[in-house]
């Protein structure tokens, strides 16, 4: 059975830490680039009207128990998001599991329901998720302490199936699966489960969900017994692996 002790308080610093040492001097170098995106993008907009929009895209997130808004390069087009609609057992099936200040935050703005998860590509936004370019602006949540660099991925809002119950239980396939120590770790920009979104997330979405779930158990397990340096040591070879496939334009 999950343990779903705490994490170590001097963890948590050493992440936070690792997290500043990394992303500041980052987005020193990174900040010529995502505005060097920005106008490619604008100057795409010149020539294909269908892909005019904002440039960045926002959506709900959920992580340590509450939402909280998480920044993307668009993929897709403009006319496509707006065009989703959530059927209301859906609708209230995602209500049903948010807090009534949540309840509230996600009534009020159904512009960051939607996960851009690359429908309808716009043509640059192809480029961008090739080469997971589209994460790029999520620097400002790690910056924020929204996320941490190493974490477990935050839940799309919308996707109702990835959402523990009240119980902190996700069922899937009529299997019921502990995930209350998910709530216990900032979620991250990558991770073990991030490492492992290949083709076969798209060819078998449930397995997917399935291993990540375990996935996230592990680091978790790691952050309740490894040192200070050992989380540190462990969290740069997971990003460096991450640059790997950025470098190798793995995206899916």
């Amino acid at each position: 059975m999950t343990k779903t002790n705490a994490i170590p308080k001097s963890t948590k610093v050493c992440k936070r830490l690792l997290d500043l040492l990394f992303i500041v001097p980052t987005m020193i170098i990174v900040l010529p680039v995502l505005i060097l995106l920005s106008i490619v993008y604008l100057i795409t907009f010149i020539f294909i009207p269908d892909d005019r929009g904002p440039i960045f895209h926002r959506v709900f997130r959920k992580s340590q128990g509450r939402l909280f808004v998480i920044y993307k390069f668009r993929l897709s087009r403009f006319d496509w998001l707006k065009s989703q609609k959530l059927d209301d057992d859906t609708k209230s099936e995602i209500e049903n599991l948010l807090n009534p200040e949540e309840r509230s935050w996600f009534q009020n703005n159904p512009l960051y329901w939607f996960e851009d998860a690359g429908k309808a590509k716009t043509v640059f936004g192809s480029f961008l998720k090739k080469f997971y370019l589209d994460e790029l602006p999520q620097m400002l949540n790690i910056l924020k302490g929204d996320m941490t660099l190493v974490g477990p991925r935050p839940f799309g809002i919308t996707d109702f199936r990835n959402l523990p119950n009240k119980n902190n239980k996700i069922t899937i396939d009529g299997k019921e699966y502990d995930y209350s120590f998910k709530d216990k770790m900032v979620s991250g920009l990558t991770g073990y489960y991030q490492l492992n979104k290949d083709e076969r997330a798209l060819e078998n979405y449930t397995r997917f969900i399935v291993e990540g779930i375990e996935l996230d158990n592990k680091y978790y397990n790691e952050l309740q017994t490894k040192n200070c340096l050992q989380i540190m040591a462990a969290d740069l070879i997971i990003t460096f692996k991450t640059l790997a496939i950025v470098f190798d334009a793995k995206g899916v």
